[in-house]
């Protein structure tokens, strides 16, 4: 499991969200910089998550849109340093959070989201089709003192379809 800071991967099962509206957050500290981990990504009915490029930088896909894997945030976490991910997602826009002890950053993506379905198995710190995070440990959002001092307390949100 990869979940109470243990090294490692987890699973979440079908999650049946099927929305344009959601928020994913995530404590991770690497050891090394791994080109292209997952950190919550889903690759079962929909591809979509939020994970690292090259040089940690944090990046998202919604619905395998080639606008969203491409954008770059700016965003780049820390080798060896805990620090609180966050990716929301409207109908018009995307925004990454990281805080990494110091201070909240983000940047916003300007680009229409449909409908995700995630309708198959999302995995944490591993992404099917590319690499694990290798000497991450990835959990700690139980943590409330540091989600609080962090801006964080961001929580998973679904818009209800019509």
């Amino acid at each position: 499991g990869a979940l109470g800071g243990r090294e490692g991967c987890g699973r979440v099962p079908p999650m049946n969200l099927n929305s344009d509206t959601m928020t994913m957050t995530l404590w991770v500290r690497t050891e090394e910089i791994i080109e292209n981990p997952g950190l919550v990504f889903t690759r079962d009915g929909t591809t979509a998550g939020l994970w690292l490029n090259m040089n940690n930088n944090l990046r998202y896909n919604w619905n395998d849109d080639q606008q969203t894997w491409l954008w770059d945030s700016g965003l780049f976490v820390p080798n060896k340093t805990w620090t609180f991910t966050a990716l929301t997602v409207d109908p018009e826009k995307a925004t990454i959070y990281m805080h990494d002890g110091t201070a909240m950053k983000s940047a916003t993506h300007n680009h229409g989201h449909g409908v995700a379905r995630f309708d198959g198995t999302t995995n944490i710190g591993y992404d099917p089709r590319w690499s694990t995070v290798k000497g991450a440990k990835i959990g700690r959002a139980s943590c409330r003192e540091r989600v609080e001092n962090s801006g964080g307390g961001v929580s998973l949100k679904k818009k209800k379809q019509k």
